[in-house]
Parts: structure tokens; sequence; C-alpha cells
């Protein structure tokens, strides 16, 4: 008895190719799981570059400290009772040593990136620290007034303060 896989194919009257029916979809996995090989390779090559660049500018700024960090959270939602997960990259940088930095003063105009210079990864280096000048009170408190939204009333008295108190 002959299966009806293996019978004739009425338009053609061909028998099918079984080889194409077995080694078509073999290949099409194949070439998905080599995709995805690829791609895991090449995202781990770019973390990698990722974590040397930020291990290299620590080593160039001894107060500041760059950390490449992954957080993954699962979660299960109730409405349709499913699960997955999300992962969240970022670069966590630490500051250290004393004093707080000062907010809204940054000049980012006045970054002395060196264009001559760079890292054997190809990124620029910092050659210097920014020089903040100094500024009258008047200009302080016009910057804290801006700054005021996003400031708690503590902390918006507490530097008000302390500009009236430099005086």
């Amino acid at each position: 008895m002959i299966s009806t896989f293996a019978s004739t194919d009425p338009f053609s009257g061909r028998q099918p190719n079984i080889i194409a029916f077995i080694l078509g979809p073999l290949i099409a996995m194949v070439g998905l799981i080599a995709t995805q090989v690829i791609a895991m390779k090449k995202a781990n090559q770019v973390i990698e570059g990722v974590k040397r660049v930020c291990d290299e500018v620590s080593k160039q700024q001894p107060r500041l400290s760059f950390h490449v960090r992954f957080e993954r959270r699962y979660y299960h939602r109730q409405h349709d009772n499913r699960t997955g997960s999300h992962t969240t990259n970022y670069i966590e940088v630490i500051v250290a040593g004393g004093g707080a930095v000062p907010l809204g003063t940054a000049d980012m105009s006045a970054l002395p990136y060196a264009t001559n210079v760079t890292s054997n990864l190809g990124v620029p280096v910092v050659t210097s620290s920014v020089a903040v000048p100094d500024r009258s009170p008047a200009e302080r408190l016009a910057n804290l007034e801006e700054m005021k939204p996003h400031l708690s009333e503590q902390e918006y008295a507490a530097k008000r303060n302390d500009i009236l108190n430099s005086v």
C-alpha cells in the first residue's frame, strides 16, 4: 500500500521530492540557528567593547568610575497569564571623593575634549578638568531660580542660604 505522501501529484503526474520536503526545512532551521549565534556573538563583542571603554575612562579619571550594568526583571501578567522578562542595560557612573556636584553649573561647550588625542579604542580622551568661572551671587541666585522646580523646598532653601552667606 502506498501512502498518500508518496502518491503522485495530480497536476504534474510526478511523485513529490521527499528530499526537498526534508532538506528545505532543515536548511531553514540551520540558517535561523546560525543567524542567532552570529547575532549573539556580535552583541557580546559590543558589550565587551563598551566594558573596555568604561574601564579605560575609569582609569583616566580617578574621581569617576564607569560600570556596565544589566538588570533582568521577570514578570507575570495576570490578565492573559503570560510570563516574560525585560532586560535593562545601562552605564552606571560613580563619582568618588568629597564635595557635591553643583546642579546646573556645567557648561557643555567648555568640556575640554582633545580631538587630536584618542585612546586605542578611538574614543576622545579628556585631557584636563573643566574650570568653572566664579559667578556673582546674583547669577548664582538666578541659576538657582531656574533649578527650583527640580529641587525640594529644603534643598532650595539650603542652597539659597549658602549663596547669601557667601556674600
